[in-house]
């Protein structure tokens, strides 16, 4: 195996105005930071990896030559044509906008296997640059060719009256980078392009909602127009006392919600503006002209990393057009309030989300962006950093809708708010279910006439036993040495508010087994061995989970247990004997994984007379996996996503093969990928063999065939 390290520094570090370029193969033993030490802070660098590495040859020391950047919007495609060219065994892929990187003698840019190629990927090129180096490995002349055109897209409609300047200083820079990400999509992302728009969209309704929300005129505001809002149990932690179910309150506790609602929307608008901000720095990396546009993520500076963008936007796209075009939060909603969607003025349906990777946040969700490790760009060939916990990051977003279609009420004809929402049903709650007890409860909710008050209540009451079972396991078992058992007040709020913070903790750890559990059904096929050596294998690699070892235990039990019937406690039994075997055999893959031997000795201790706190916490989990189960599992999405019916399908491809064919399915590659580590006993590969096999992953579902549906739908 082969990588090649592409580094440039400024001849004269005072003025930069000429680079020097060193190009040299990556040994097995060394790591790129260690060859990055030896050039100038100011230096760049960018890995090549050869696509015929036996072949593979250097330019000669001394010698002039010509670095040549081809721009490809499908790598793979770039590559099967230069392989049919005299120039293969000077050949390089990589992760920049500039995916195809050829090395020359002819220095006038004007040679046989140069014309050939461009003829062969006409349509699929977007830039070519030339860079001519001399004999001491200056850069004498750089010459730039581009396929498309930049259009200019400002965002005219946002009006910014009712902005003090610092909001409008947060406003003008989301306009910015969405308008420069729009401007360049038609181009370099035409399948992104409707996303994009969604986006635009996005920004600008959030502008409009905090002006009206800020606005004295209007009193209040007109909420019967409003969408259903996804869930944010932290919204309502800042309504006052005054406010009463039903949304009525006096005027001045009025006009505090709404300035509390204006904040929560401007704190949403800052995180959409951050999330646009690294995107669009990540999007437009290496572009031409490439040293104009920098990589900010190492070792990818010089290139940048926009190809491996690229990637991970079709992975979150593929999965979002599924979701969007089934749309069961809508089916959901019509199924408890009879509201038919042209009857409606609320459509649930999955906003858009920013996608970036992001060193701090690793993978994650929010409500304005989906992140990626930057881990990831060198080790997503593994499952510890598999690509593939990209469904249960957008899973969240589905989930919230979900619960949003369950909880938003409407009320003397407007729908309320989901703070409203919330505040309404926790005060019916209290009327109707709270004086009863136990069983009695659970009765009276079987009994309710309205299928929305039923299910809610439902989630209410298994909410409140989750909530009490964890109180007191924590008041009974300290869960780490030295840890203080805590308190557990048995008295139940009256008050709304400190009511629903009550069920705080509970909905939180509600809404990661509601995802797992779709998770499970929709992109592992009910398939619990492998669901848990994937979540685990992933899991290792995040610091939170050591010291919280209990709860993702949790987790993992309920979710297969769920899938037994029984009493609970012969349920928690068969989820440990599958997660014991589960954790044993990835062991035997990752023999030095310190944190999944730690879960496996968890496990493995012999439960006394008292109960653990996993034993006291199962039960009323459990409850909650059923409920889920039994009502908010849509068998469209089972048929969409499944892996052995009609819907996407993995891909057998030649791994880590740049001349193999693109692949059908983003989601399938990496599945296939993964899924072929956790099944096969694994595969050892050095820190070369990791770092080019990682990188074909990435330049492979960025060539998938799928891009290629969504750029028709979009012309």
């Amino acid at each position: 195996m082969k990588i090649v390290c592409l580094r440039a520094y400024p001849a004269d570090i005072i003025a930069r105005q000429r680079w020097m370029i060193d190009i040299s193969l990556l040994n097995e033993s060394s790591e790129p930071h260690q060859r990055e030490c030896r050039v100038d802070r100011s230096g760049r660098i960018s890995l090549l990896y050869p696509i015929a590495p036996a072949s593979f040859a250097l330019p000669e020391s001394g010698k002039p030559y010509c670095l040549n950047v081809f721009g490809a919007l499908n790598p793979l495609q770039a590559y099967k044509a230069v392989s049919l060219t005299s120039a293969l065994n000077r050949s390089s892929a990589t992760l920049g906008a500039g995916s195809l990187v050829v090395w020359s003698y002819e220095l006038d840019g004007d040679s046989d296997w140069s014309r050939r190629l461009q003829e062969e990927l006409e349509g699929c090129l977007t830039f070519v640059e030339r860079w001519a180096i001399d004999s001491d490995g200056r850069i004498d002349d750089i010459h730039s060719k581009s396929f498309g055109e930049r259009k200019s897209i400002f965002n005219s409609d946002i009006s910014q009256n009712l902005f003090n300047h610092r909001s409008k200083t947060t406003i003008d820079e989301a306009g910015y980078h969405v308008g420069r990400l729009r401007s360049y999509a038609g181009w370099y992302y035409p399948e992104l392009s409707k996303e994009l728009e969604l986006i635009q969209i996005k920004l600008n309704s959030t502008v409009e909602c905090i002006s009206k929300l800020r606005s004295e005129s209007l009193g209040s505001v007109d909420v019967t127009t409003q969408e259903i809002e996804p869930l944010n149990i932290d919204s309502v932690k800042n309504r006052q006392n005054g406010i009463v179910c039903g949304g009525c309150a006096d005027d001045g506790s009025m006009h505090l919600q709404r300035r509390c609602d204006a904040d929560i929307h401007l704190s949403s608008l800052i995180e959409l503006t951050s999330g646009l901000a690294y995107a669009s720095s990540q999007a437009l990396s290496g572009i031409t002209s490439v040293f104009e546009n920098p990589g900010l993520i190492f070792p990818h500076t010089l290139l940048g990393a926009a190809t491996a963008w690229r990637s991970i936007n079709g992975a979150y796209q593929e999965i979002f057009s599924v979701l969007r075009k089934v749309n069961f939060p809508e089916i959901v909603r019509e199924r408890l309030t009879g509201e038919r969607p042209g009857q409606t003025v609320s459509n649930p349906t999955l906003a858009p989300r920013v996608v970036h990777f992001s060193g701090r946040h690793g993978f994650g969700e929010t409500e304005t962006a989906i992140t990626y490790p930057t881990q990831a760009l060198s080790h997503c060939i593994s499952s510890n950093w598999t690509l593939t916990t990209v469904t249960h990051e957008a899973l969240h977003s589905e989930v919230r809708l979900l619960l949003s279609a369950i909880f938003t009420f409407r009320v003397q004809g407007r729908i309320l708010t989901f703070s409203e929402s919330l505040l309404e049903v926790a005060g019916r709650y209290l009327r109707k279910i709270a004086p009863l007890k136990g069983t009695q409860a659970f009765k009276k909710i079987g009994e309710l006439e309205c299928p929305q008050e039923r299910i809610a209540f439902e989630i209410l009451w298994q909410g409140l036993a989750f909530a009490e079972a964890y109180a007191k396991a924590a008041s009974r078992v300290a869960r780490r040495p030295g840890e203080t058992p805590e308190q557990f007040d048995p008295v139940l709020p009256k008050n709304p508010v400190r009511f629903l913070h009550r069920l705080k903790t509970a909905l939180k750890v509600f809404e990661e087994f509601f995802v797992h559990t779709l998770d499970l059904e929709y992109f592992y096929g009910g398939d619990t061995e492998l669901f848990s050596k994937s979540i685990w294998s992933s899991w290792s690699m995040v610091p939170s989970v050591a010291s919280n070892f209990d709860l993702y235990l949790l987790r993992t039990l309920v979710v297969v247990g769920g899938v037994y019937s029984g009493p609970f406690y012969d349920r928690l039994k068969l989820a440990k004997r599958d997660l014991k075997k589960a954790l044993g055999e990835l062991i035997k893959i990752q023999p030095s994984n310190d944190v999944l031997k730690h879960a496996l000795n968890i496990l493995d201790i012999e439960q006394g007379p008292e109960k653990t706190w996993i034993d006291r916490l199962f039960p009323e989990s459990c409850r909650f996996v059923d409920l889920v189960r039994r009502d908010l599992v849509s068998e469209d999405l089972v048929s969409a996503f499944n892996i052995n019916g009609d819907g996407i399908k993995d891909e057998d491809v030649s791994l880590g093969e740049f001349l193999s064919v693109p692949p059908n399915s983003i989601l399938g590659l990496l599945r296939f990928n993964k899924n072929s580590e956790l099944t096969n006993g694994g595969v050892r590969r050095d820190r070369v063999s990791e770092l080019r096999d990682s990188a074909w992953l990435l330049l492979a579902a960025a060539s998938s065939k799928q891009n290629h549906i969504y750029k028709s739908e979009d012309t």
